[in-house]
């Protein structure tokens, strides 16, 4: 699934840059194709990087909890950790 996720999000990111292309901005049959492809790629495009972002948080908590020599801080970072791990699987199920 990540795979996947990556070529689309690179694709997007392609069209980005057609999209932008002088050429492309001359030939509005092109123009339009492109804008297409792009505005179905953008919901699932930002959910994944949602999703990518969730999980740079989850081992940034991971990290600060193994470190952190305070109990309370351990303990607010855990809630965090659990939120996060919550967003995550909802996330999963958007992206399938």
């Amino acid at each position: 699934m990540i795979d996947k996720l990556n070529a689309l999000e690179k694709r997007f990111e392609e069209l980005n840059l057609l999209l932008a292309d002088p050429a492309v901005l001359a030939d509005q049959s092109t123009y339009q194709k492109h804008a297409k492809a792009h505005r179905d790629l953008r919901g699932v495009v930002e959910k994944f990087r949602e999703y990518k972002d969730i999980l740079q948080g989850i081992e940034e908590i991971k990290t600060l909890c193994a470190s952190e020599p305070d109990p309370e801080m351990r303990k607010l970072a855990d809630e965090e950790l659990m939120a996060l791990e919550e967003r995550e699987r909802e996330c999963q199920k958007d992206l399938q």
